[in-house]
């Protein structure tokens, strides 16, 4: 049985969602205005404060700080519409399902986890092998806009009917400068996607009264320790590299990954870990009760922070009455 959805108000949640199948989003410049596009557009209908971020050909990571929960799954469900549609138009099929249907959104419940998570989500293409640096990795990612200093990506509204068919899905760079050119005319609304570091900083105790610049450097510190481990893991073994990346088709096929558990939080520390678990397994317990009662008719509140579900059509609490 699924465990209910659950976002913490102000927490840091590590979102994780992956393509049904294939690796079609490769790293090209068009594709990656593409993907821009549609998490500048969900951002901009849809507000949440993205940590960091990164967008590989097959799977896209999150780390966030929840201000609405109502805009997370809102979030996600329309990027993975938008940019559905705009890969369906490009290998000119209809209505085929690109992403999986659920997507993974533990909580994250202490700073050292949360900045493990941080490295990871920013040096994820190192660790997998993909590049053996980061900036040589050509794909949408925050890393860039952190050691620049930055606070978002550019991005232009893109609308999917502006979207066309490629010539040869197999061998997409052969368009890549001619629909780059294209995306980045004027006649595309400037938009960016809008990136807030320092929310880690502010959804933690022991991090609070720390200054901007001193956990910005936290953060650089952070990332300089976990690349070299991620190097250190990786001697003696050859990265991909940024030209196979770049040489890649749409449709290069690949298995999905195995599924492994779904983690309800994350943390370094056993018992916050375990508390949160007790606490989410009582609000499970108060769920299930107060949707029995809904099927009697009794529509009293679903527990706060949790998703309800569609309550029980009223007609079947109706007494037969005879004509």
């Amino acid at each position: 049985m699924r465990n209910p959805r659950f976002f913490v108000p102000g927490g840091i949640h590590f979102i994780t969602f992956r393509t049904e199948e294939g690796l079609p989003f490769v790293p090209l410049q068009f594709m990656n205005m593409l993907i821009c596009s549609a998490l500048a557009r969900a951002q901009k209908l849809y507000p949440i404060r993205i940590i960091c971020l990164l967008v590989q050909a097959n799977h896209v990571h999150l780390l966030i700080r929840v201000t609405n929960p109502e805009h997370v799954s809102s979030f996600i469900g329309y990027f993975k519409a938008e940019s559905a549609h705009y890969l369906n138009r490009l290998l000119n099929r209809r209505q085929r399902t690109v992403w999986a249907e659920r997507f993974d959104s533990p909580a994250v419940l202490d700073i050292d986890k949360a900045l493990e998570l941080f490295a990871y989500c920013s040096l994820n293409p190192l660790k997998d092998g993909l590049v053996s640096s980061m900036p040589e990795y050509p794909g949408v990612a925050s890393y860039p806009s952190l050691m620049r200093g930055e606070k978002s990506i550019p991005a232009k509204s893109i609308p999917r009917d502006k979207v066309s068919p490629l010539i040869d899905p197999k061998n997409p760079q052969q368009e890549n400068e001619s629909l780059s050119d294209y995306f980045s005319s004027d006649q595309f609304q400037d938009l960016a996607i809008e990136l807030a570091p320092e929310e880690l900083r502010l959804a933690f105790a022991s991090t609070r009264d720390s200054t901007p610049e001193q956990f910005y450097q936290k953060l650089l510190q952070t990332i300089g320790e976990y690349e070299q481990i991620y190097i250190a893991d990786l001697s003696g073994k050859s990265p991909l590299g940024r030209a196979k990346l770049l040489s890649s088709s749409i449709l290069s096929p690949r298995n999905p990954p195995i599924k492994g558990r779904k983690m309800i939080c994350l943390s370094c520390c056993k018992d916050l870990r375990q508390s949160f678990i007790s606490s989410f397994k009582r609000l499970k317990s108060l769920c299930r009760e107060t949707f029995i009662k809904w099927r009697t008719g009794n529509q009293v509140p679903y527990p706060p922070g949790m998703f309800a579900p569609r309550f029980p059509r009223i007609a079947n609490f109706i007494p037969q009455t005879r004509y």
